[in-house]
């Protein structure tokens, strides 16, 4: 018995569907996947981490405000578990995985691939601390 495992990345969705048919057409032969995420470098990355810090400072400026004062200074800021990235387990909204089997067997029938790109959920999380004038208690 022997197995082999070959992983193919791709970009072009036209090649990826001629690609599934011909492999799923080999006895043998099983296809697991697609699984769709983001590169690294899409700029809804980016996005997403400006937002995080735009919510982050105005939760501040919200506790400042409820105590009658405001922000004087920003102290750190970082993304969520920058300082230990296995404490948290997995990021939020990592790949999906979908998965098709094909086991090659005369009287199998298939179930139809899904070839459709699935929708992104990006998350982006920080820690801010900040500083604030002394509140008069």
């Amino acid at each position: 018995h022997g197995r082999v495992l070959i992983t193919a990345e791709l970009t072009d969705f036209t090649a990826l569907g001629e690609l599934t048919t011909r492999l799923a057409d080999q006895d043998l032969t099983r296809v697991d996947g697609p699984w769709w995420s983001l590169r690294p470098d899409s700029p809804v990355h980016r996005t997403a981490r400006q937002q995080a810090v735009r919510e982050a400072v105005q939760r501040a400026r919200e506790y400042a405000e409820a105590l009658g004062t405001r922000l004087a200074a920003l102290i750190e800021l970082a993304d969520t578990g920058a300082e230990d990235p296995d404490r948290f387990g997995p990021a939020p909204g990592a790949p999906h995985m979908r998965m098709a089997a094909y086991s090659g067997a005369p009287d199998d029938t298939p179930a139809p691939l899904d070839l459709e790109p699935q929708r992104q959920t990006v998350y982006a999380n920080v820690n801010a601390r900040f500083t604030m004038h002394p509140p008069e208690l």
